[in-house]
């Protein structure tokens, strides 16, 4: 800027996005409150050279001074039992970390109906749901980040799925309807918002977008793999079943496509299961028994050792 050139700091920025990177830009370029009020310290500590994150073509939602070489997103599976992330990097697609970990609602009831039933036997219950699941993926975030030598401020963007109960307590809706038919779903479009607003912190810009449902118990997850697979762009039968709590089939080609869903969630959640456990570390995965002897010998999950074999007390 000069003295023959009083245009904003902003308007200046905005050019140099439409004149250098005209094919990325599509329409009205605009910004959070945040790009506006750290822009010009941001721009002089830079040189006039920055990086911005420009989402869906006409929002500004990052800037940082000079050339920042990664921006970072997190795709998550809400699963009822575990949930998992993947750090990605958002120009190439790679994925840079991964992180897992128990549901902490899982206090709250081992399966979904159980779920359903503590939110309406406690008032408000739903929302303490909520408040673990976010507190969950607020730690699957700083642990993934933590990993691949970044941190929560580089993440920009944060993708989520999981079946219609844990969409729900996710965005803080009470799943009550889900509880007997018609399994009616609050929302069955996919919802898009800032992160700050579900309670995650990570960059202040960063958005989140929940893939929508499909069904009343087929929900963000089957929607998230028929995107993936794309069994519908092909002219053959495919057959796509997701194994979870939650189970969800999805069938059909190019023509017509059908999904459902089963709840087989006693298989994992040990739901009226009076022998046995998830198949979590230290759970008994193998055996094998001696035919001379009849003794029998085990492997658990974790460990490399047979039952029988030195250090195998030690290793569990």
């Amino acid at each position: 800027p000069d003295m023959h050139e009083p245009s904003g700091d902003f308007r200046r920025l905005v050019e140099a996005l439409e004149s250098q990177w005209p094919e990325r830009v599509s329409g009205e370029i605009g910004c959070d409150l945040h790009i506006l009020q750290q822009l010009q310290p941001v721009l002089r500590a830079g040189n006039w050279q920055v990086t911005v994150a420009l989402r869906d073509g006409s929002h500004i939602i990052g800037i940082w001074p000079g050339l920042k070489e990664q921006v970072v997103g997190v795709a998550i599976d809400v699963g009822s039992t575990t949930m998992s992330a993947h750090l990605c990097d958002m120009v190439t697609g790679d994925v840079l970390a991964s992180t897992g970990a128990m549901n902490p609602q899982i206090r709250f009831g081992e399966d979904l109906m159980s779920r359903v039933s503590y939110g309406i036997m406690n008032p408000g219950g739903h929302l303490e749901m909520t408040t673990a699941v976010i507190d969950g993926l607020q730690k699957l975030i700083s642990g993934a980040a933590e990993q691949a030598g970044l941190v929560v401020d580089d993440v920009v963007e944060i993708v989520l799925v999981g079946n219609p109960v844990m969409h729900h307590l996710l965005l803080g809706i009470d799943p009550v309807e889900l509880g007997g038919a018609p399994f009616a779903l609050a929302v069955d479009t996919a919802v898009e918002m800032r992160a700050s607003e579900l309670g995650l912190d990570v960059n202040k810009g960063g958005r989140v977008y929940v893939l929508p449902c499909i069904a009343g118990h087929v929900g963000a997850d089957a929607a998230g793999v028929v995107l993936a697979e794309a069994p519908q762009k092909d002219v053959i039968n495919t057959l796509v079943v997701d194994v979870g709590t939650n189970a969800e089939i999805v069938v059909g080609n190019s023509q017509r496509m059908l999904a459902a869903s089963s709840p087989t969630g006693p298989a994992f959640e040990g739901a009226q299961i009076s022998s046995g456990q998830r198949a979590a570390p230290g759970a008994i995965e193998r055996i094998r028994i001696d035919k001379e002897t009849l003794e029998p010998r085990f492997r658990v999950i974790g460990v490399e050792q047979w039952s029988d074999e030195d250090g195998f007390d030690e290793a569990v």
